[in-house]
C-alpha cells in the first residue's frame, strides 16, 4: 500500500527489499525517521556520522538531518517509519522517550544494534504498526501511536545509555515546553528573551540550559525549525522562493538565502532542482 505521507495524518510505515546493492541518495524529511533493519546490512551516513547497520539494528533520524544509505550485504530488508511532529507529540508525551529521535547531544549514537534476544518482540512492534497502516481499521492511528509509544518504554528499559535524558527532572520538563513552543510557533518573530520571560528564567540560564540538553542552541534549533520546514515547501510545493521564505518564518529574502545556502551548501532554488531531478 503506497500512501502520501501528507495524506496520512502525519505517520508513514513501510516495508521494503532490496536485491541489488543500491545507493540511496543524500535526502531529506521534514519529519522523523526510525529505520528497522531486518536483514542483510547498509552504511549509512547521518549529518557527519558514518554506521554500518545490520541484521535488527534500529536508527534514529531527526527532522534536521539530511541522510544517505548503500546497501551493502543482500538481501537488504528494513522498515521505514516517518512521523511527523504534531504525530509524535500526539502520542509521544515524556520528554526521555522523545530525547533519542529529538535531541543530539555531540556523543548521541542514531544506532542501536538489538540483542539476539529482543529481535523478536521489536520486530512484533514493526508487524504491529504495518498491519494497522495497511489495514486502516477504526482507531489504527491510535493502535500505532501506542504500539510506538510502548516500543520506546521498551527501548528504553533495555538500552537506556542511547537515550540523551535518562531522568525526569524540572530542567528536562521546561526544554521540552520550549521546544514545542518553537515548533508552535517559528514562523513568528520568536526570542529566547521572549520565552525565558514566560518561563520566568534568566536568557543566558536558559540558553545554556537549552545547549546542554538538546544538542543545539536557541537560535540554531529556531533555524533548523524554519529550514525544515522551507525544504518541505521546496520539495512539495511550487511556491516562489520569496513565499517560502515567507511562509517559514524569514522576514528578508536575502537573509533566507544566505542562511540557506549556509547550512545546506546551495541556495533554495538549486536544492528544489537537485531534489526534484
Amino acid at each position: 500500500m503506497k500512501t502520501k505521507f501528507s495524506d496520512y495524518s502525519g505517520f508513514m510505515v513501510q516495508y521494503s527489499e532490496d536485491y541489488i546493492p543500491t545507493l540511496h541518495t543524500e535526502h531529506f524529511h521534514n519529519s522523523y525517521e526510525i529505520v528497522y533493519v531486518v536483514a542483510g546490512s547498509a552504511q549509512f551516513t547521518i549529518s557527519d556520522k558514518n554506521y554500518t547497520a545490520k541484521n535488527h539494528c534500529l536508527m534514529f533520524v531527526n527532522n534536521f538531518e539530511s541522510h544517505r544509505s548503500s546497501v551493502e550485504a543482500l538481501p537488504y530488508q528494513r522498515y521505514f517509519m516517518l512521523m511527523s511532529q504534531e504525530f509524535l507529540r500526539s502520542y509521544v508525551h515524556d520528554p526521555i522517550l522523545l530525547s533519542i529521535i529529538k535531541q543530539r547531544p555531540n556523543e548521541f549514537c542514531h544506532m542501536i544494534q538489538l540483542k539476539p534476544s529482543h529481535h523478536q518482540v521489536f520486530q512484533s512492534y514493526f508487524n504491529t504498526i504495518q498491519s494497522e497502516y495497511t489495514n486502516n481499521s477504526q482507531y489504527c492511528l491510535d493502535m500505532i501511536g501506542s504500539t510506538i509509544n510502548m516500543m520506546l518504554i521498551d527501548l528504553f528499559r533495555k538500552y537506556p545509555s542511547y537515550f540523551p535524558s535518562s531522568t525526569t527532572s524540572k530542567t528536562l520538563q521546561l526544554i521540552s515546553k520550549v521546544e514545542k513552543y518553537i515548533e508552535n510557533h517559528f514562523k513568528d518573530d520568536i526570542t529566547l528573551k521572549e520565552i525565558s520571560a514566560y518561563h520566568n528564567i534568566d536568557m543566558y540560564y536558559l540558553s545554556r540550559l537549552f545547549k546542554d540538553t538538546t544538542g543545539f542552541g536557541f537560535k540554531e534549533y529556531l533555524i533548523s525549525q524554519r529550514l525544515s520546514f522551507a525544504k518541505e515547501l521546496l520539495i512539495g510545493t511550487n511556491d516562489t522562493i520569496t513565499n517560502v521564505c515567507t511562509f517559514c518564518g524569514f522576514n528578508n529574502v536575502n537573509h533566507f538565502i544566505r542562511i540557506f545556502k549556509e547550512k545546506e551548501g546551495v541556495t533554495p532554488l538549486r536544492f528544489r532542482k537537485n531534489m526534484l531531478r
